[in-house]
């Protein structure tokens, strides 16, 4: 078991005042070229003169990555 990767990145654009977009994953080796993975993601952005924030995605994902 391992931690494959940590994002986390604030941009900013015309019409936004920022994106915030996060991803942790932990992944598992089921043969050296197949992987299961658990993680968590988080993306959301907000819009100049709009105080909401939207939400583009946030929860768990589980997932299996083959490399061929």
């Amino acid at each position: 078991v391992r931690l494959v990767g940590s994002e986390m990145c604030i941009r900013d654009s015309d019409n936004t005042e920022n994106i915030a977009d996060a991803d942790l994953r932990i992944q598992y080796g089921l043969l050296p070229t197949a992987r299961v993975y658990m993680g968590y993601r988080y993306s959301r952005y907000k819009l100049e003169g709009i105080s909401k924030v939207f939400m583009l995605e946030e929860g768990i994902h589980l997932g299996l990555k083959v490399d061929f």
